[in-house]
């Protein structure tokens, strides 16, 4: 959704930036009603887990980044999920900017609104901090042990 907005403003502008771009609520609930939408289409395939790189819930914290603290649109694709976050420290990993990208400026508060929102809305979510390698090792335990909890027998019927 947001290279779409980048590209219809180039249609009028062609030099146009992140920066000419204006956000509004409805922007916001879009992405994440259309993130939910299309998370629910990758779990029906049928994979024991799901990783996603955003969701509706981060979207909310971007809604806020650029409308502010008010701005409350995108809650309305937030589903309450059984997930784990794997938020990435920005502490020790390089900015790339790919066009689409904030100013590094702004990293280490939109860190903290991350563990901010996740804490307040009491959602299980891990800090990857250290190298690349220590940060992938700790990703691939949570899920591993995500799908060790998944995948367990229950009680047989009769024997509670």
């Amino acid at each position: 959704a947001t290279y779409d907005k980048l590209e219809r403003a180039r249609t009028l502008d062609p030099a146009a930036t992140m920066d000419d771009l204006r956000w509004t609520g409805d922007d916001f609930a879009h992405i994440a009603v259309e993130q939910s939408r299309l998370e629910e289409v990758a779990a029906r395939r049928g994979s024991p887990i799901l990783v996603c790189d955003t969701d509706a819930f981060a979207t909310t914290v971007w809604e806020r980044r650029y409308l502010g603290e008010g701005s409350r649109r995108a809650r309305c694709g937030v589903r309450d999920r059984d997930a784990v976050y794997l938020l990435t420290d920005h502490v020790g990993v390089p900015f790339v900017q790919d066009g689409i990208r904030d100013g590094e400026h702004i990293r280490a508060a939109m860190t903290g609104w991350f563990v901010d929102a996740l804490t307040a809305s009491q959602r299980s979510w891990v800090l990857l901090t250290g190298t690349l390698a220590e940060r992938v090792e700790l990703a691939e335990r949570v899920a591993d042990q995500g799908l060790r909890v998944r995948n367990r027998f229950g009680v047989p019927l009769g024997h509670e």
